[in-house]
C-alpha cells in the first residue's frame, strides 16, 4: 500500500506529434490519488465532480480560440 497512484487528467492539445509529445495544451486539470487505506473515498471526494464537471464542460471556448487565431493575419 502506498506505493502506486492513480493519475487522471483532462485537458485540449492543439497538436500531438508522431512521437506522441502534447503540443498546445489547453485547460489542464489534474488529479494524482495515491493508492491507500482511504483511496476509494479519496477518488469519490475529487475525482468523481471532476469528471462530471468535465462531461458537463462545454469545448466552445477553446473552439472560439481557434477561430480568432485563424482570423488573424500574422505575416503578409
Amino acid at each position: 500500500m502506498g506505493a502506486k497512484t492513480l493519475g487522471i487528467a483532462n485537458f485540449y492539445p492543439r497538436a500531438v506529434c508522431q512521437n506522441r509529445n502534447l503540443c498546445g495544451v489547453e485547460d489542464f486539470k489534474g488529479i494524482t490519488i495515491r493508492q491507500s487505506k482511504y483511496a476509494a473515498s479519496h477518488f469519490a471526494h475529487e475525482a468523481v465532480p471532476a469528471l462530471s464537471r468535465f462531461a458537463d464542460s462545454s469545448p466552445a471556448p477553446f473552439i472560439d480560440g481557434i477561430r480568432a487565431a485563424r482570423e488573424k493575419i500574422v505575416a503578409r
